[in-house]
C-alpha cells in the first residue's frame, strides 16, 4: 500500500497553517509544520516530503529564499507560496525563484481540496 503524500507548511501564522493542514489532512494528505523559514527549510532538505507550502514572511529565512534554496537542492519538489503581500512582482519574483505556484491570504481551503 502507498503512504500518503507528505507535505511540509513553513507558516508563522498558526491559524492559517492549522486551516491548511485541516483541509490537507481531511484528504489523506500526512502533513508537517514549521513556524521558523531556516528550520523549516533544514527540515525539507533532510527530510523526504511530497510539496512544501511556505509563507513569504518568515522569521530565520524568509520565503523566497526557502524557495530558492530548495530549488536549488531539490529541483523536482514542488514549492507553493502563500502571502497576504498579493502583489504580482511578488509572484513573479517567487516563480523566478522556483515556486510551482503563489497563493494569496486568506487561504480558501474550505476542506474541499482533492488529492491527485
Amino acid at each position: 500500500m502507498k503512504s500518503p503524500p507528505k507535505v511540509l507548511i513553513i507558516d508563522s501564522s498558526g491559524k492559517d497553517a492549522a486551516k491548511l493542514a485541516e483541509a490537507l489532512r481531511a484528504n489523506e494528505y500526512q502533513v508537517e509544520l514549521s513556524e521558523d523559514g531556516q528550520k523549516g527549510l533544514d527540515r525539507a532538505l533532510a527530510e523526504s516530503f511530497d510539496a512544501v507550502v511556505t509563507e513569504y514572511r518568515l522569521p530565520g529565512a524568509g520565503g523566497l529564499q526557502v524557495i530558492g534554496a530548495l530549488h536549488l537542492k531539490k529541483p523536482r519538489l514542488p514549492v507553493i507560496l502563500i502571502t497576504g503581500a498579493g502583489d504580482g512582482d511578488l509572484a513573479i519574483r517567487a516563480v523566478k525563484n522556483g515556486a510551482y505556484d503563489f497563493l494569496p491570504k486568506p487561504l480558501d481551503v474550505g476542506g474541499t481540496a482533492q488529492r491527485p
